[in-house]
């Protein structure tokens, strides 16, 4: 049997007048269906009925705040005039779009301005605002750009959610200057294989990353992690100025005159520039890498072969293993591209004898630079058969080691577009000159107004604790009263 919740916001009669405005807010009833037991159908009914609601009050609390602003006698004093009234606008918000009027002026100078969009900090032509772009910008760092507009719910489309992305300012860790000492410190490198539009179709590109910690946590046997890592990814940027960050934020981050340092990775010849910045660094290899090789090699010799090839190994014998290798039977007749891939495998060993000697003898963490690439980076970039622009795989790159850092995309790093990064700049000195920060108080003004009015109409006959601070609706009210959209 299905049990309907219904929930009177207010029961006066819409041509009841407020102390707010004539109009009558929140005077909607909410009727919401749902089965027993069904607590989140009633949650997205009760979402679906509440946000056209919140969206329609805050368009009417935006057309009261220009009417404030009008009326003002700042706005005469510093020579406004109104050249037009009631000039629509609808801005999509985290509540959905919110349709309302605002004032058209000309100043001194003559040129037109909204001071209403001024205040609220709306660029113009911007049809969305910058906290759903965050939010949208977020979720495109894990799904789509078609699902992230999906998930966020609102009015836009998987074009704008990419221009957004696109034209992100760019982000960073802001590393604390604390210098801690440290026993150990470990970098991991390795690299992502992505795809990217070229003039020749899909080409395939390298994504370094690397990952800096103090090692591995073992407290817990079940799951060991690693210890404080921070993350860099950097695509299309020279290795010096990556190894050169690199060790910025180590030297700001740690006490380097102690700490033992070791490089984990495959042997890449980009990974060779940390000699340049830590010369004193311990290379070791990866284990996935050196287990990969021996298990290639089981396909050409036979397991006492395999066997005497990590003897010599463990006793740090090259040349045995040279001789090792040579001279070892093979179990089964190979062509000559057989050959090169056996002659292939002789020289990684030969090359990058010392990490693999490293990894076998030295007392050190195990490596997992493959999983670090592999959730940090490969899940967005690569692991979907989808091609990048070079833009595009650049900045997500870089939104991924963010978001593995700990951080996320707000609305301070949205740019309205690519094009408007000078313009955006131009705005902020022209709203400093012009002093539109005074008619802020009109917006908080409204703000009050709304929540005192809240309060008598409807909180009357409750308990004085009834509202308190950690209150929705009151954190509602507070919030729109001293923030911007």
């Amino acid at each position: 049997m299905d049990r309907h919740i219904l929930s009177q916001i207010s029961s006066e009669e819409n041509n009841k007048k407020t102390d707010f405005d004539s109009t009558v807010y929140f005077d909607i009833s909410v009727r919401v269906p749902c089965k027993i037991g069904s607590l989140d159908e009633m949650a997205a009914n009760l979402r679906d009925a509440v946000m056209p609601v919140l969206a329609e009050q805050l368009g009417r609390f935006m057309v009261e705040t220009d009417t404030r602003i009008k009326v003002s006698p700042e706005r005469k004093k510093d020579g406004y005039r109104v050249k037009e009234n009631g000039v629509p606008r609808t801005y999509t918000t985290v509540v959905g779009d919110i349709s309302f009027t605002r004032t058209h002026y000309r100043d001194r100078d003559g040129d037109y301005v909204f001071l209403l969009d001024k205040v609220m900090e709306i660029a113009p032509r911007e049809r969305v605002s910058k906290g759903v772009a965050a939010e949208a910008v977020n979720y495109a760092t894990e799904m789509s750009y078609q699902k992230a507009v999906d998930r966020v719910g609102v009015n836009m489309s998987r074009q704008t959610v990419k221009n957004r992305t696109h034209s992100l300012k760019e982000v960073a860790v802001d590393v604390p200057l604390t210098r801690s000492p440290v026993d150990e410190l470990h970098f991991f490198m390795d690299e992502d294989h992505a795809k990217i539009h070229s003039d020749k179709g899909k080409k395939n590109v390298m994504v370094p990353m690397i990952a800096m910690t103090e090692g591995i946590d073992k407290s817990n046997p079940k799951r060991h992690k690693v210890k404080n890592p921070l993350y860099i990814a950097a695509y299309k940027q020279k290795t010096e100025v990556t190894f050169d960050q690199l060790f910025a934020v180590a030297d700001r981050k740690y006490d380097l005159s102690n700490a033992k340092i070791y490089v984990h990775a495959d042997g890449g010849k980009w990974i060779r520039g940390y000699k340049r910045v830590f010369p004193d660094a311990t290379f070791v290899m990866d284990e996935f890498h050196i287990t990969k090789r021996f298990k290639e090699l089981s396909s050409f010799f036979g397991p006492a072969t395999i066997s005497a090839l990590h003897d010599c190994i463990n006793n740090n014998d090259k040349g045995g293993f040279y001789e090792t290798f040579s001279k070892a039977p093979l179990i089964q007749p190979f062509n000559r591209k057989q050959a090169c891939k056996l002659n292939e495998q002789l020289v990684f060993f030969m090359e990058q004898w010392t990490g693999i000697v490293n990894r076998k003898v030295l007392n050190v963490c195990g490596s997992c630079t493959e999983p670090m690439v592999s959730h940090v980076l490969s899940e967005r970039l690569s692991r979907t058969p989808c091609a990048w622009s070079e833009r595009g795989l650049d900045v997500m790159a870089m939104i991924r080691a963010y978001r593995a850092n700990g951080c996320k995309i707000t609305r301070k790093d949205i740019n309205t577009g690519i094009a408007d990064k000078d313009r955006e700049q131009n705005e902020l000195k022209k709203r400093r000159e012009r002093g539109y920060e005074k008619y802020n108080k009109y917006f908080a003004e409204a703000g009050e107004e709304l929540e005192r009015w809240f309060k008598e109409k409807y909180c009357k006959n409750a308990p004085n604790n009834i509202i308190d601070v950690s209150g929705g609706v009151q954190q509602f009210i507070k919030r729109i009263s001293s923030q911007r959209l």
